[in-house]
């Protein structure tokens, strides 16, 4: 909910550390390069997390070590590095020695459906949001929650997405602003899908007064404004929220959501008739696609040679 004064305090735990805090130094570690990533400074979060890791695993922290690949897969994903994501991942599960991690099963859902394998991530995220019910980190339970709605989202089924975002926002009460802005932001995209543009549309608002008064980076919000937004034919409004997005996406941090946001830019332009502006906003995403080895560079490549043909 305060990024600023979490890092404060992580910062104060760890000038703290002696020799015998190393659980402490992990846990410390590991916030600020949790921290780091929602700000997209993706290679100062990867430094943390790696020392994080070598003093678990010298320290015999097995769970310990476990939580930092999960965030460290995190990093991976946003870089465009869903190998080293999903090897980080295995690796975590081994540490669990098969113990049920809601974390764990979250952020298997989120490679999965990054990969594009939307009914694995559904099943991941099912079990994630089984497993995190009976803990007691609501913060888990919101992004099992959250994701799992857009999920089923993505699979057609906009009546349980709604029905489950809405749980996901009371959980997000219990968090933050920024929980509760991302929620509300996915909850209009399942009305969306469910037919509802009204309350779509006004729950667009009020999760862009949410996510602005928070102070976070909205991230993936803005992929899906664009995308839903250019859905609903308002195309202008689409051209100005992904310019948006791609100023507020910068360095390698942002890399795999710009890539998102680039090809869902060139849909808009083409379907717009500027198709020059297309071409380049294609051409853009299929190069990230390309060195992120990801499935959708054939949807990019498609959308650049159709600018040319034309």
């Amino acid at each position: 909910a305060d990024p600023e004064r979490a890092e404060s305090a992580a910062r104060a735990v760890i000038a703290e550390c002696g020799a015998g805090d190393a659980e402490a130094l992990v846990v410390g570690l590991r916030t600020c390069g949790w921290l780091a990533r929602i700000r997209f400074e993706h290679e100062r979060a990867l430094e943390a997390l790696a020392e994080a890791y070598r003093i678990a695993v010298r320290h015999g922290l097995r769970h310990r070590a476990a939580d930092v690949l999960i965030t460290r897969a995190g990093v991976h994903l946003e870089t465009g590095r869903s190998g080293h994501a999903r090897r980080d991942l295995v690796r975590a599960r081994t540490l669990l020695d098969g113990a049920r991690s809601a974390a764990l099963e979250n952020q298997f859902g989120v490679l999965s459906a990054k990969v594009g394998n939307p009914a694995v991530a559904a099943r991941h995220f099912q079990a994630a949001v089984d497993a995190a019910t009976g803990e007691s980190d609501p913060v888990v339970l919101f992004m099992a929650l959250n994701n799992l709605g857009l999920n089923l989202t993505s699979l057609g089924r906009a009546d349980e997405a709604v029905a489950t975002l809405v749980a996901a926002e009371a959980v997000a009460d219990q968090v933050g602003d920024f929980a509760r802005g991302a929620t509300i932001q996915s909850l209009a995209v399942a009305l969306v899908a469910a037919g509802r543009l009204p309350d779509a549309l006004r729950e667009f608002g009020r999760a862009g007064r949410v996510l602005h008064d928070s102070g976070w980076p909205a991230g993936e919000a803005y992929l899906e404004r664009i995308e839903v937004l250019a859905g609903l034919r308002l195309m202008r409004e689409a051209d100005r929220a992904a310019s948006e997005a791609v100023r507020n996406l910068p360095g390698p941090g942002g890399a795999m959501l710009r890539a998102d946001v680039s090809l869902a830019h060139a849909r808009v332009l083409l379907a717009s008739g500027r198709l020059e502006e297309s071409a380049e906003a294609a051409t853009t995403a299929h190069d990230l696609y390309r060195d992120q080895r990801r499935a959708t560079l054939a949807a990019a490549r498609r959308a650049a040679e159709s600018c040319a043909a034309m």
